[in-house]
């Protein structure tokens, strides 16, 4: 758990920032959405020129720009590269932010994202998303305005913010993988019990069904049992706007 004393250290500005963003991930579970106000907000405590988030496809081992904000970040949304290079890759390796004061004197840089976006990185620092000990992504924030340089301080509200992308992206996986279930749940449901047939009575029946599932009135079906009561409600559920 984060903390406290990092809250208690922040001004009043920087923590109504990070108010904003914890708003946002409650706001919505897009997490597209989540970590574009994470990138955001991270932007504007850390006076930086762009911030950006990048997941970790672990299957293929690339790293993915999901949220990218200042000069020409629309321009690297989508892209991925290799996780094991650069800055970035780095931090998924180890777990630990980073501070890069200069770009031209660190080893770990690539330079391969700068000359695809046109943007030129001078500094940055970096820090991991983590979710129950496993790291699942990146959120960096590059060049400090006005030529200052990252320090101990920013690191530790980036890595805040980073722990909010985390929890955002963690429950916006949760929530998609609901949906899907849902989904699936409903198409299986469509397919099994289908009235099949083309008899006069039975056209009767499913003219009756769609005029009934295009209104809004209330409908009492009778008969025996066995004679299809579930199935034909079954097919007005499936057929109104109210399914």
């Amino acid at each position: 758990m984060q903390d406290i004393q990092d809250f208690r250290d922040l001004k009043p500005r920087q923590l109504s920032a990070l108010v904003e963003a914890s708003a946002a991930i409650n706001e919505t579970l897009d997490m597209e959405s989540v970590l574009q106000a994470i990138a955001r907000t991270a932007l504007v405590v850390l006076r930086s020129e762009a911030s950006s988030v990048l997941m970790l496809d672990r299957r293929r081992n690339r790293l993915v720009f999901k949220a990218a904000v200042g000069d020409r970040g629309s321009a690297l949304l989508g892209e991925e590269f290799d996780a094991d290079l650069g800055v970035a890759g780095q931090v998924v390796s180890t777990g630990k932010a980073m501070i890069v004061p200069d770009t031209t004197d660190n080893k770990f840089f690539f330079r391969g994202i700068d000359a695809k976006s046109s943007f030129e990185t001078r500094s940055l620092l970096a820090a991991p998303l983590i979710h129950k000990n496993d790291v699942i992504g990146v959120v960096e924030v590059l060049n400090k305005l006005d030529g200052d340089k990252f320090g101990e301080e920013d690191m530790a509200i980036l890595q805040i913010f980073a722990n909010l992308a985390a929890a955002g992206a963690h429950n916006a996986v949760q929530h998609e993988g609901v949906v899907r279930e849902n989904r699936g749940l409903r198409a299986t449901l469509k397919t099994r019990g289908r009235i099949i047939g083309n008899s006069t009575a039975l056209r009767k029946v499913m003219d009756m069904v769609n005029r009934v599932a295009g209104s809004n009135a209330t409908t009492l079906l009778l008969g025996e049992t066995g004679t299809g009561k579930e199935l034909t409600a079954r097919q007005i559920h499936e057929r109104s706007q109210r399914s």
